[in-house]
């Protein structure tokens, strides 16, 4: 990513906005704070990663007006925002199942070079983790995906921290103990 696409990226999504979303005393105000930056938000069923309206990712909006209203019918609402250009974020999503985790996978491709320069890691209620990387305007991330990892491919929802989703076990990986939410 060249310098102007990280600067244009990080206009909407820097540690001042992270450190004000995490410590919002709602998520009304924490969706209306990502709204207000230009990040498109929209309701995910509380306690679930599941959209709340018909059309999820693709009726994100930044109009204050709108997420006032989806959180006014919806209070306990998770945040979903779009992935890929709308959003501004681009996620790598490690899962952890019965079966096994991608933190090994995970591994390999950061000491490949393949996930490295993320903007931040968080931890998901499963116990697996996100990595969240800056989206270049200029381009899509193509999807990808390796046992018990993939990218979520542009453009669909994820659901962002402060969401409110029963905490899993923690796993042993150096990796699913950073968080900045």
């Amino acid at each position: 990513m060249d310098r102007q696409s990280i600067r244009a990226a990080a206009a909407r999504w820097n540690s001042r906005l992270l450190h004000d979303v995490a410590n919002a005393p709602d998520l009304a105000t924490a969706a209306g704070l990502l709204g207000s930056v230009g990040v498109p938000v929209f309701p995910c069923v509380h306690g679930a990663k599941r959209p709340a309206t018909g059309h999820g990712f693709q009726e994100a909006n930044t109009d204050s007006a709108t997420i006032r209203d989806w959180w006014r019918r919806s209070p306990d609402a998770n945040i979903g925002v779009p992935t890929g250009a709308a959003g501004g974020i681009d996620v790598v999503d490690v899962d952890v199942h019965s079966n096994g985790t991608g933190y090994a996978a995970f591994e390999r491709a950061h000491q490949a070079g393949f996930v490295r320069h993320w903007a931040w890691l968080v931890r998901t209620p499963s116990g697996g983790m996100h990595a969240y990387f800056l989206h270049p305007p200029d381009r899509n991330q193509r999807p990808w995906q390796v046992p018990g990892m993939h990218v979520l491919p542009p453009p669909v929802g994820i659901t962002i921290s402060p969401e409110r989703c029963p905490p899993a076990p923690r796993s042993r990986s150096r990796f699913s103990q950073a968080s900045v939410w």
